[in-house]
């Protein structure tokens, strides 16, 4: 609901577009297989951006390190 609420609040208004309803915007997020990724535990930035490949193993390593020692 709250991405619906941005579409039709910010971005219609500022590419001065019509919105579609929300069954529609539902449809077509549905039609081309998006969904909402919801973690099932917090992760701090530096652990997901190792995962994604924009942190390199030494900067990862180093955050580990630190994380068990505190």
């Amino acid at each position: 609901m709250e991405l619906y609420r941005f579409y039709t609040n910010d971005w219609c208004k500022r590419n001065d577009s019509k919105s579609l309803s929300i069954a529609a915007f539902n449809n077509s997020f549905d039609d081309f297989n998006l969904a909402l990724f919801s973690p099932k535990k917090d992760e701090c930035d530096t652990c997901v951006g190792y995962k994604t490949s924009n942190i390199d193993e030494a900067t990862y390593q180093e955050h580990q390190k630190k994380k068990e020692e505190a």
